[in-house]
């Protein structure tokens, strides 16, 4: 299966289908192992072990759905594969001709000069603020102009704040004081041009041309005889039938902002910026956002600004796993401070990671679990709820535990910085997102079932993994200490049993997901085949009295550290290098660049 994944990144999924998965011989491995499973239900009797039996049931259900698909399932498209299809030629002119206008619109001397003394010019910080409250039109819903501001800065330097500005003074100081900003260096703008990367470049640059040009400003609304509202920028065309007030205010409210920001006339500029929301309140009719979910959306975008967390989040998980270990080494537990602090931090953040999860509920209107930002947000939390029980129940349960010389101490220090590098991974892949209403295939309940599943099987499996971690390091500093390596055994398969469930039961969720959003069960995706492969690699220490070694201790916990690759090549390494039906955030992004093309 993990050849025919690269097969399917050579030469295609039509050739994968034809020469790998839909082979014979491949079909007939399947049957073996289905038939193998039959006679050793038969011959263990494992209908009278109803979790057992329920474990391995899944295994042919699965298998049973790729026959179905291979019998009477049908692929389709959906609407953005094919219009990325059919519309890429056209994309690539634009990158083209784009190209040839970029002196034109920055040119590469303006944007990499010798760095000025001082920062650029932009509003107050109050004024900002103001700016950042009114109501725009941004990717097809209504929302601050707060979020637009932060993408926009975002995008531009890979994190939402930059000398110290707000996302709203940087939004500002692009829109009112072009000539200071455009002389400031934009991360790897100039060396993707150099090194060719044009798409990259130019999507920077077109997006300051979409703030210059008005394209992005879409804050005046109005309605039409049949009460239909439409949001209007200052230099779109206007219906023949609006009001000659309506019309003024739309084209001279950005000139007379401008003329304020030219006279320095803050209290003035921030009547106007209030004049204006109460403007879009009164035209939208009630097609603005309720209040709560207003206030829902600026709380996040604050909330989600900085990069403290991770940061903060590793230094500490560090210090607590290498405390930890040396304390381990001594036969000794973690200071008591020490778990206090930390189990304060992880409940803190327990918390914090809800309440995101909470408000991109309410500003999204769905379960916030379909892209990248939200795996690794659910993923951390789970890794935090998880950290928070088994402490608790090891700190309460203590007297029952000193047969094994010293307790479970490393599942508080294993939390934090399995916690701190999600979130690192959230940061570093720029995964902040605008929360808009998402297409029916991903805002299925299926979808956030299956997602829900398989991240808590995840969250087992870190765990298990970093007990091997630990394991390792017991062996080596205290290599008779045979009994904590067993105990750390036991209490990996205590969690492996649920972890292995869990990760087939997510897998069959997202089949019958899969069968409603896309025609078919299974399509062997790179996605769907690593998801199998990494429930067989876990099932595997399940089946002790087949395989002997994983009766010893050190040879389980090796296993578990490698299997852990499974996992991420499941994550990452489908997602940037094998490509896939589950690439759909690309496929949308790339949507998103040929509209606004």
């Amino acid at each position: 299966m993990a050849g025919g994944t690269v097969v399917e990144r050579i030469h295609g999924n039509d050739y994968a289908l034809l020469h790998v998965y839909g082979s014979w011989w491949f079909a007939g491995l399947w049957g073996m192992a289905a038939m193998v499973m039959i006679v050793m239900w038969a011959r263990r009797k494992i209908w009278k072990r109803p979790a057992i039996c329920l474990t391995h049931g899944f295994f042919l259900v699965i298998l049973l759905g790729a026959l179905l698909t291979t019998i009477i399932g049908q692929h389709s498209k959906t609407e953005t594969e094919t219009e990325t299809s059919t519309r890429q030629p056209t994309m690539e002119r634009h990158s083209e001709s784009q190209t040839e206008l970029l002196p034109l619109f920055l040119p590469p001397h303006r944007i990499y000069p010798a760095q000025k003394a001082g920062n650029p010019r932009t509003l107050p910080k109050e004024s900002a603020d103001k700016m950042g409250r009114m109501f725009v039109m941004y990717k097809g819903r209504v929302c601050p102009l707060q979020t637009l501001a932060k993408d926009f800065t975002t995008k531009l330097y890979g994190k939402a704040r930059h000398h110290g500005y707000t996302p709203e003074q940087v939004f500002s100081g692009w829109l009112f004081y072009y000539d200071d900003w455009v002389n400031e260096p934009i991360p790897k703008l100039q060396k993707n041009l150099n090194r060719g990367k044009h798409r990259s470049a130019n999507e920077k640059i077109q997006i300051i041309n979409m703030l210059q040009s008005g394209q992005w400003l879409k804050m005046f609304p109005h309605a039409d005889s049949a009460q239909q509202v439409t949001w209007y920028s200052q230099n779109d065309p206007l219906p023949v039938d609006i009001p000659d007030d309506e019309v003024l205010f739309i084209r001279k409210q950005m000139s007379l902002c401008r003329e304020y920001v030219r006279t320095g006339d803050w209290e003035a500029l921030d009547d106007l910026f209030d004049k204006t929301k109460i403007y879009q309140e009164k035209y939208a009719l009630g097609h603005t956002q309720p209040l709560t979910q207003y206030r829902a959306e600026r709380l996040y975008n604050r909330l989600t600004m900085g990069r403290w967390l991770p940061i903060t989040n590793i230094t500490l998980g560090l210090i607590c796993f290498a405390i930890a270990l040396i304390r381990l080494g001594k036969g000794q537990k973690l200071h008591k401070s020490i778990r206090q602090a930390a189990m304060t931090w992880m409940s803190l953040l327990c918390a914090f990671l809800a309440l995101i999860f909470t408000l991109r509920w309410i500003v999204g209107g769905h379960v916030p679990m379909a892209g990248s930002f939200d795996f690794m947000n659910l993923l951390a939390l789970s890794i935090c709820i998880i950290t928070l029980i088994i402490t608790m129940v090891e700190t309460h349960g203590r007297a029952s535990l000193q047969n094994t010389g010293i307790n479970y101490e490393m599942a508080l220090p294993a939390g934090l910085l399995m916690t701190g590098v999600v979130l690192l991974v959230q940061m570093m892949g720029g995964a902040n997102p605008p929360v808009t209403q998402l297409m029916p295939a991903l805002s299925s309940p299926l979808l956030s079932l299956h997602v829900s599943v398989i991240i808590m099987a995840y969250a087992l499996i870190f765990f298990i993994m970093l007990n091997g971690i630990c394991a390792v390091a017991v062996r080596v500093s205290q290599p008779a200490n045979i009994a904590y390596l067993k105990r750390l055994q036991d209490i990996s398969t205590i969690m492996l049993y649920p972890a292995v469930a869990l990760l087939a039961a997510g897998i069959i969720i997202g089949a019958v997901w899969a069968d409603i959003a896309w025609g078919n069960y299974w399509s062997w995706d790179p996605k769907e085949v690593w998801a199998l492969i990494t429930l067989l690699v876990y099932a595997v220490p399940l089946h002790k009295t087949v395989w002997k070694s994983f009766q010893r201790p050190m040879f389980f916990h090796i296993y578990s550290i490698l299997a852990f690759l499974s996992v991420l090549i499941t994550y990452f390494g489908v997602n940037f290098l094998l490509g896939g039906m589950h690439s759909y955030a690309v496929i949308l992004h790339s949507k998103f660049i040929i509209l606004n093309s």
